[in-house]
């Protein structure tokens, strides 16, 4: 799984700490634009550079020995999903205190000695089917993740996918802060990781 960029990093871009830059453009964003939303599309698409994109960045899928709802109520309880995740080390919600569309969480993310947060706004919700969200660092839009859940006859499969919403300036800025130069390979190994870990804690609440 992975997670995710935000603001108040203590890195350094150029003379700019990162926090710093993302308080300029916030700033340099108060014409409205901090309202606009871009289109969410049901298979998880959106609008880049004028182009839809429906192929994820990254995806992995899994099959879970628990039913669709307990593996929903584990994705969706966020310390536990931080618990699972390779770089997020903590979530708490900001608006709103539970997985319901148009609720708010912040993500808080390390890789090695750099840290930095985003801002998570629920998109999907629908327990034992689908929870996603849209990620932000400020006003800047990061990338959508998505967790599918469909019924087996053992229990589900969960498919966890992101799409990359950087705009083509924003990469290299991200890359400083993050230190991860190559993020859809990066992601992909992170949803592997993630998921087993569902897996792993799904399965042994299911036998406790």
């Amino acid at each position: 799984m992975t997670l995710i960029s935000r603001v108040g990093v203590t890195e350094s871009v150029g003379l700019l700490k990162i926090d710093e830059f993302d308080n300029l453009f916030s700033a340099g964003c108060g014409n409205g634009s901090e309202n606009r939303r871009r289109p969410v599309f049901p298979s998880g698409g959106t609008i880049i550079g004028g182009m839809t994109q429906t192929t994820p960045s990254a995806t992995g899928s899994i099959q879970i020995d628990a039913s669709p709802e307990s593996v929903y109520a584990l994705i969706t309880d966020l310390s536990a999903l931080a618990e699972c995740a390779e770089e997020n080390v903590g979530m708490s919600w900001r608006k709103g205190s539970s997985a319901q569309p148009g609720a708010v969480f912040v993500g808080h993310n390390r890789n090695g000695a750099r840290r930095w947060s985003t801002a998570c706004t629920v998109t999907d919700a629908e327990p034992g089917r689908v929870f996603a969200f849209d990620v932000r660092s400020a006003v800047i839009p990061v990338a959508r993740w998505e967790y599918r859940i469909a019924p087996t006859d053992s229990g589900c499969t969960v498919t966890e996918s992101t799409w990359d919403r950087r705009p083509g300036w924003f990469v290299g800025i991200a890359g400083l802060v993050t230190g991860v130069k190559d993020r859809p390979t990066v992601n992909t190994a992170h949803i592997e990781a993630t998921l087993a870990r569902v897996k792993q804690r799904a399965e042994a609440a299911r036998g406790a």
